[in-house]
């Protein structure tokens, strides 16, 4: 199995260790387990999480204007500015994936209008 798959298993457990009563604790996806399997050639790993709900770009392409409404753009931003607040001041984590890819929020941001 790859080193990237283990990495990630580090952080989900340096962020289960983290304090609870941190109001960002709940913007961040959890890991309910893992476990290996065995494919053709090799094992592979399984990351468990709960279910998600619709991605901001979900809903701006499903949205007619294209744009976010003020109250739900400040209510994402929030939760990932609470997020971001978790994972560094108290996991020690430095979240890297905030990038120009079509499905980072930034970029959603960036590009569609918003009003």
């Amino acid at each position: 199995m790859g080193s990237k798959l283990d990495n990630e298993l580090q952080m989900y457990k340096r962020m289960e260790r983290g304090p609870v009563n941190h109001p960002g604790r709940d913007a961040v996806r959890s890991l309910l387990d893992s476990f290996d399997i065995d494919g053709p050639e090799d094992k592979h790993r399984c990351l468990v999480h709960p279910p998600l709900w619709e991605s901001v770009l979900d809903f701006l392409r499903r949205n007619p204007s294209r744009k976010l409404p003020a109250p739900i753009l400040a209510y994402v931003l929030q939760r990932l500015f609470l997020a971001l607040d978790y994972l560094h001041s108290e996991c020690q984590i430095i979240h890297t994936g905030i990038h120009s890819n079509p499905y980072s929020l930034l970029f959603i941001l960036l590009t569609y209008e918003i009003y």
